[in-house]
């Protein structure tokens, strides 16, 4: 029996062993979720050691993968209670994802080849031709050509 499971199975338990005298909303919600799920032919996989790389999470985080596809996540999520009130609001309860739409399409072999060679380069040597740089640039890129735009305005080695 894998760790992870073992733990899941053992939620109370674990609880009290580290001393709590209360098992956690989380813990309670994700017992009720899989316990709901146990009579359907689902394939969710608890994993407890799932960690996503930003901090406004609150609460559980979340994967989602392609069964058929390489082992990575197509998308994730998770509650973030706390994040409106960073940006000056009331704490609000919240849940979301997102979906990795490159990954899903490289996945499908969807994304086109691109070409890593720049046909054009336009610099603007001076800050009053940035302008007519840009308008360049866009010219030459309606034209279906690939184009760098530099606008620093440094001098040519």
């Amino acid at each position: 029996m894998r760790l992870r499971n073992w733990l899941f199975n053992n939620f109370r338990e674990v609880s009290l062993l580290y001393g709590f005298e209360e098992v956690d909303f989380p813990v309670l919600e994700t017992e009720a979720l899989f316990s709901r799920k146990a009579g359907e032919e689902i394939r969710d996989q608890f994993d407890a050691s799932i960690i996503r790389g930003l901090a406004y999470y609150t609460g559980i985080v979340f994967e989602g993968f392609n069964r058929k596809g390489k082992l990575r996540a197509i998308c994730g999520g998770g509650r973030y209670d706390r994040l409106f009130s960073t940006f000056g609001a009331d704490d609000v309860p919240a849940c979301g994802f997102g979906f990795g739409d490159a990954v899903i399409m490289e996945d499908k072999g969807l994304l086109p080849e691109l070409s890593l060679q720049v046909e054009n380069i336009v610099c603007a040597l001076d800050l009053d031709l940035q302008g007519a740089a840009a308008m360049v640039a866009t010219i030459l890129r309606e034209k279906g050509k690939s184009v760098d735009l530099v606008l620093e305005s440094k001098p040519l080695k």
